[in-house]
């Protein structure tokens, strides 16, 4: 085997094509000018990103693409990801996430600093066209040095995007512990592996972009509330009898008013949603496991009658909200990293625009 890149770069696919032209479009050029590989584990196990990953391959001939035999599904596809890219240092990306310039730049200034055991790095958040919804970063610039001790209880939270992570290899594949069925076994395995103080290489400046719209951003829609509390599962198993039982519960609390997945007219728009798409059943069963026996039959007395107008209020005030949020973030900041305005699309910037159409 040839000697492992320094960094390399990992975006484990199932079936957008479209996205995955967006995200090489961002990381073919970051990657070029490192010679850093791209490994891309294609979980639609079937020609589905074909076209695409071959017209990047053509301006790039370090872009490797390994086609399942079997659907892995993302936590798995996640780890074979991290895994199977030949470099030192990975960064692992969803296939609908994009990078912005001066990202790998500053990742090796903190390997070289350093060589930390991970690496932490702030992200944007961008709606489903690609479009910033705040020039502010999701993890904010943290005092040094930065540990998981010093992050999680307030911060956690923002650790279940996978683009936030640059994982140490070795460290990661020799880590002896797993937490699939978590949907957060890179969460599990990190929180193992590094020791609470470790310091670790911090990115402060938000040059990932997350896109995170809304319910119909994400794959995995029909396991919505198993994906949701399973992050505060992951890190309850991993952080038990290594951490204090209050930076546990403070950690989960974070998860909990942060992503706000506990909140009852959330849960009760997601009822809507899995009633109109027919998987309702599954929805009120998964449900049953992680709240009490009396909120899950307050929530269930709600006639479906309100569901409908549920459905359309929820994205009403989101658009809102979104609108207003857009109209402060320019009005006080002008400008976010990488020099994109605020409510601008990413993929306007000639950096990120997909060089050609690809024919399917």
């Amino acid at each position: 085997m040839a000697t492992a890149a320094r960094l390399g770069f990992a975006i484990p696919a199932y079936r957008r094509p479209d996205h995955l032209d967006v995200a090489l479009a961002s990381l073919v050029p970051v990657a070029r000018a490192l010679e850093a590989p791209i490994y891309i584990p294609d979980d639609s196990c079937d020609a589905t990103n074909a076209a695409v990953v071959e017209k990047w391959q053509r301006a790039y001939s370090k872009l490797i693409h390994e086609i399942n035999p079997r659907n892995l599904g993302i936590d798995r596809n996640i780890d074979k990801a991290i895994a199977g890219c030949p470099a030192e240092y990975v960064h692992v990306m969803g296939e609908d996430d994009v990078i912005l310039p001066g990202f790998a730049e500053e990742v090796m200034r903190a390997i070289q600093e350093a060589s930390p055991g991970h690496i932490i790095c702030s992200y944007l958040y961008l709606t489903n066209d690609y479009r910033i919804l705040s020039a502010s970063p999701v993890i904010p610039r943290l005092p040094a040095p930065v540990s998981l001790r010093s992050m999680l209880p307030e911060h956690g939270w923002t650790l279940g995007f996978i683009g936030a992570h640059v994982f140490h290899r070795e460290r990661y594949v020799h880590c002896d512990r797993d937490g699939f069925g978590t949907y957060f076994n890179h969460i599990v395995r990190l929180v193992t592996y590094l020791s609470p103080d470790e310091p670790l290489g911090y990115v402060s400046g938000a040059l990932v972009g997350n896109r995170a719209d809304d319910e119909s951003t994400a794959t995995w829609a029909a396991n919505r509330l198993d994906v949701v509390f399973g992050l505060e599962r992951a890190f309850v198993s991993s952080m038990s009898g290594r951490y204090m039982d209050r930076e546990v519960a403070r950690t989960v609390a974070s998860c909990r008013r942060r992503l706000g997945y506990t909140q009852s007219f959330r849960l009760l728009y997601w009822a809507a949603l899995m009633d109109r798409t027919g998987d309702d059943p599954g929805f009120w069963r998964s449900l049953a496991k992680y709240v009490s026996r009396p909120r899950y039959l307050a929530l269930r007395a709600i006639p479906r009658l309100a569901y409908g107008p549920l459905r359309a209020l929820v994205p009403g005030v989101r658009r809102i909200k979104r609108f207003a949020r857009l109209l402060r973030a320019n009005s006080i900041q002008g400008q976010a990293r990488g020099g994109a305005t605020v409510g601008s699309s990413i993929v306007e910037s000639a950096s990120v625009r997909p060089s050609a159409t690809v024919d399917r």
